[in-house]
């Protein structure tokens, strides 16, 4: 199970000019020293920053909750950049793609009352520079220098158009820019108005892209040893039964354990993940961190810590893994394969996917289809075949999960069997794709736009969407 992260952001934008991040935006006490034309050096940060061409240029520095903002025009383009810095607060900051998710949901949360404007706006994408240095490297010569974007050496990526009142007609553009440092992360955010061409729009992103150059040590996406060290000391306080053992390093995952047979589960991890990749295509890039993964020795130590961490008082609560944050906790003696298996696909959809918004029906619905066998499936369509199921509209409603009545059928068997029907169905099966991009950028409390959003996406609305999946059920998943 993978806990839902507290949104800590209030708001970024007010209508078409930006305002603050509150509550997630460091104040920053160092001053840029400022060359002629269009660069800011930062120090204290290793960053150097170089501005778009721009005339009518204005620049104020240490803004409002933000380090500093520039404004100017580019042709009949009105442009406002913000250069923010972020602390995740009570939310750990492991890539760059966290700091953008927790500007998307600033975004998210200054639109959410707006009966003006609307935000329409694309999945997070992962920045590497070999494509921004000047094309492919010539065969036998030397790859070009990869200029990084911060501690962690890549940076993330989206953008969004601004939709006129009642119509999906976009009056501007934002486009935000993510990275992460030591300590923290950055923002830099630019505002467009009115709406850029395509040319106008490649441009400018590509300019964006190539802002921000990092000058200080790089992390290092293994972990170094004692980076893995304080981290398992972090989880699990140092005892004589919680000694941790030798560090255990995949292709994609760092174990870290006090029990025998790392190893072997190191394999088996690379294999779920093989798997899991089978299901869902995600982007790999080789300066993210390696996964981490707690695997300890009894069950009995796996349910002290999650108790602990969880504050679960009931001293016959049982849990066999669990998936949090960045990591995934289980133990040598875990009976339940398919618990597990759940486990790291929610590990992997919040890490690897990022299709985090839209509710849970989405992440959950997927992660059950991929962790739980096949019977699973056919008991719950035997259920649905008789007309035993949620509607569609309280499915989808992330508010109606916690509401669940003991007369329902579980949520995530539901929707597990509704996406297995999507993925199935030769009319919205080419479209699903898509629909995990669409989805998974929304907010969590907005029903309505998810709705809209499969709408569009799918062609259908919902009373016909509902109506198809249990006919499909009924005819025995055919």
């Amino acid at each position: 199970m993978l806990v839902t992260l507290a949104r800590s952001c209030r708001s970024i934008l007010a209508g078409a000019g930006l305002r603050s991040l509150a509550g997630g935006v460091l104040a920053c006490l160092a001053s840029a020293a400022q060359d002629s034309g269009r660069t800011r050096e930062y120090a204290d940060l290793n960053l150097k920053l170089t501005l778009p061409e721009l005339s009518e240029f204005s620049e104020t520095a240490n803004p409002e909750s933000a380090k500093a903002e520039f404004t100017g025009k580019r042709g009949d383009l009105a442009l406002r950049i913000r250069f923010a810095l972020i602390d995740g607060g009570t939310r750990r900051l492991t890539e760059p793609e966290d700091v953008a998710e927790l500007a998307r949901e600033a975004l998210w949360e200054n639109w959410s009352d707006s009966k003006e404007q609307r935000l329409d706006l694309q999945p997070i994408e992962t920045v590497q520079r070999p494509w921004l240095s000047g094309g492919p490297t010539p065969l036998g010569a030397d790859p070009p220098k990869r200029p990084p974007c911060g501690w962690a050496a890549h940076a993330a990526l989206f953008t969004g158009d601004i939709l006129e009142p009642g119509s999906r007609t976009a009056s501007g553009s934002v486009f935000v820019l993510a990275g992460l440092l030591l300590d923290k992360g950055y923002t830099l955010t630019m505002e467009i108005a009115p709406m850029p061409t395509a040319e106008q729009r490649k441009t400018l992103l590509d300019e964006l892209c190539k802002s921000v150059v990092f000058d200080g040590a790089l992390r290092d996406p293994d972990w170094t040893d004692a980076e893995a060290t304080a981290r398992w000391n972090e989880f699990a306080p140092p005892s004589h039964q919680m000694k941790l053992g030798k560090l255990v390093r995949t292709n994609h995952f760092i174990v870290l354990s006090n029990a025998s047979g790392a190893d072997r589960y190191g394999k088996k991890l690379e294999e779920r993940y093989a798997a899991f990749q089978k299901q869902v295509a995600f982007f790999e890039c080789d300066t993210k961190r390696l996964l981490p993964v707690f695997y300890l020795r009894t069950g009995d130590e796996l349910r002290t810590l999650v108790k602990s961490k969880l504050d679960i008082d009931d001293p016959e609560s049982t849990v066999d893994s669990f998936a949090d944050e960045d990591y995934l906790v289980t133990s040598a003696d875990s009976n339940d394969e398919f618990e597990e298996t759940y486990d790291l696909a929610e590990q992997l959809w919040r890490n690897r996917v990022r299709a985090n918004g839209g509710g849970r029906w989405l992440r959950k619905g997927f992660c059950e289809l991929v962790g739980y066998p096949e019977n699973t499936r056919t008991i719950t369509t035997s259920q649905l075949k008789k007309r035993r199921f949620t509607p569609l509209e309280r499915l989808l409603n992330d508010s109606a999960w916690s509401e669940q009545t003991n007369t329902e059928m579980d949520f995530g068997e539901q929707t597990s069997s509704f996406i297995e029907f999507l993925r199935a169905s030769k009319t919205f099966g080419p479209k699903f794709p898509a629909l995990i991009s669409a989805v998974g950028v929304l907010p969590d409390d907005d029903p309505r736009m998810t709705e809209e959003t499969l709408a569009r996406v799918l062609g259908a609305d919902l009373p016909t969407l509902e109506k198809a999946w249990i006919d499909w059920c009924a005819k025995g998943r055919k």
